[in-house]
């Protein structure tokens, strides 16, 4: 028995010589500075596996004598204040705060330069009174007005005029005055129209184009149009470019290629402004588009189309020089659903033939599939506006095509005219 007693004193003798001799070891090294702040502040806390910090553990004294390092500033326990927006930040990193002010400020600094349409054409005869509303975006300060040519559609006949029974009223943000607009003039292929109010004694505040709109995919964006009456103020969403030079196609058939977004913009919003976040216009808006059920995107018209097609309409009230044959193509996807079901050649499929064009005047029909052009094969990728933009007006352009009602391939002619609304 005693000697147990004996044998657990011994091992409890050497534990505490054992102990005793680590911390002597350990306020040496401490001293001689061999254990950094790394170690200490490694052993101030553990945190436990459900996430509880233990306390502290280790305080050493701090040595007489430290090595001599060169110690930065201490942070400031206060959080400095959110940084006033730049615009010149809308390209580069910003944090949460920073991007609030920024949308804050983009809005009241912009919606000044949009302005809210309404189209209404009054009843006559046996026609129902007609309205439509929409958006636009101050071009100039004389009171030029951008917007889309689909707003307009129900109050112009058919030689692209204005019904004589027909009142375009214009609001602007801030002003309390409803202004009357004319048409100036408006482009069927680009589906832009420019209107003009008087502004009178007021100042009107033209919005900022993008003078070189870089877009890329991912791309953060604001869409502002002007609120409906329900609303004292808004109109604004946001969203990030799902897509570039998106062939689409216009109410009348037209097809275009647009920016396309995933941004919510609802059709009084559409006409205004598609932004970035420097506050500048990228492109705008147009929701009347024949797209799927199921398509929820929103698509822009880009903002060098838009600026050039102004200018033009403004001075010489069309887009001189402008080759046209007057056919709308079907878009791919759904020309490979046509073509499965009937059996059809590849090519480009005539959705529809203005009357009295070139392409009437040569014989295209609708539902005919263009297989060759100038003796070169065609896919139904091929992009038959920027084809047209290649070729001077009064040009011979051959096709060969598929006619599904007798089955049969012909041969055609057309010479291009100079395009005019």
């Amino acid at each position: 028995m005693s000697s147990k007693i004996q044998r657990i004193a011994g091992l409890a003798v050497i534990c505490l010589a054992s102990a005793t001799t680590a911390s002597i070891l350990t306020i040496i090294l401490l001293g001689r500075g061999v254990l950094g702040s790394a170690w200490i502040s490694s052993g101030s806390s553990t945190t436990s596996s459900g996430g509880m910090t233990a306390a502290t553990t280790l305080t050493p004294t701090p040595t007489s004598k430290p090595t001599p390092t060169v110690t930065p500033s201490p942070t400031p326990t206060v959080p400095p204040a959110s940084p006033t927006p730049d615009p010149s930040q809308g390209t580069g990193v910003l944090y949460w705060w920073q991007t609030h002010d920024l949308v804050e400020k983009l809005f009241e600094n912009v919606s000044p330069s949009v302005v809210g349409i309404d189209v209404e054409v009054a009843a006559s005869g046996t026609a129902s009174r007609k309205t439509n509303e929409g958006s636009g975006i101050i071009y100039s300060r004389s009171g030029m007005i951008v917007t889309n040519a689909g707003i307009l559609s129900i109050a112009i006949d058919k030689q692209g005029e204005l019904l004589t029974n027909a009142s375009i009223r214009v609001y602007v943000r801030g002003v309390s005055q409803t202004f009357t607009a004319s048409l100036v003039a408006r482009d069927s292929l680009s589906g832009l129209a420019v209107l003009r109010i008087d502004p009178g004694i007021n100042i009107l505040q033209p919005a900022v184009f993008s003078a070189d709109p870089e877009l890329k995919v991912g791309q953060v964006i604001l869409a502002l149009g002007y609120p409906d009456e329900l609303y004292e103020s808004g109109g604004l969403s946001s969203g990030i470019i799902t897509g570039l030079d998106r062939p689409v196609m216009l109410e009348d058939g037209t097809n275009l290629r647009m920016i396309q977004t995933d941004a919510l913009i609802s059709k009084i919003c559409s006409g205004g402004p598609l932004l970035n976040l420097a506050g500048e216009v990228i492109g705008l808006t147009n929701c009347a588009l024949k797209s799927d059920a199921t398509d929820t995107l929103s698509y822009a018209l880009p903002a060098d189309t838009v600026q050039m097609v102004a200018a033009n309409l403004i001075k010489n009230g069309y887009i001189p020089g402008r080759s046209w044959l007057g056919i709308s193509i079907l878009l791919e996807d759904s020309f490979l659903d046509l073509q499965k079901l009937y059996k059809l050649p590849g090519g480009l499929y005539v959705s529809n033939v203005v009357k009295d064009s070139p392409a009437y005047t040569a014989d295209l029909r609708k539902g005919d599939v263009i297989t060759e052009i100038n003796g070169e094969v065609v896919s139904p990728s091929m992009d038959m506006s920027y084809f047209l933009q290649t070729q001077p007006v009064g040009s011979l352009v051959t096709f060969r095509v598929y006619r599904r009602s007798d089955g049969k391939y012909h041969s055609l002619q057309a010479y291009l005219q100079e395009y005019r609304p």
